[in-house]
């Protein structure tokens, strides 16, 4: 899996795979972005702790973190930090 943090690449794979950008609840952990995921299809009812946000919400908290979304083409997919080469968390999936 190669990371990428291009914005048109991430928005066309999530098209392709019918994935909406969303946050987990708490939305702000000590004023810092919440966990940033994508759901599939329609926003799950029976989850309120996931809400859907805008592709400019969901990409300035991407950006503010340090974030990349690592995918293997199909909708399985990683958000790792980038920030530092030699330490990588999967962050979400």
């Amino acid at each position: 899996m190669q990371p990428t943090q291009d914005h048109a690449d991430i928005r066309r794979w999530a098209a392709k795979h019918n994935a909406k950008p969303a946050e987990i609840s708490p939305f702000t952990f000590d004023s810092e972005p919440a966990v940033l995921r994508f759901f599939f299809g329609d926003l799950p009812a029976n989850q309120p702790e996931i809400r859907e946000i805008s592709w400019e919400n969901f990409f300035a908290q991407f950006d503010l973190m340090g974030l990349s979304l690592a995918h293997s083409g199909d909708s399985q997919y990683e958000l790792v930090y980038v920030e530092k080469k030699d330490r990588r968390e999967k962050i979400a999936s």
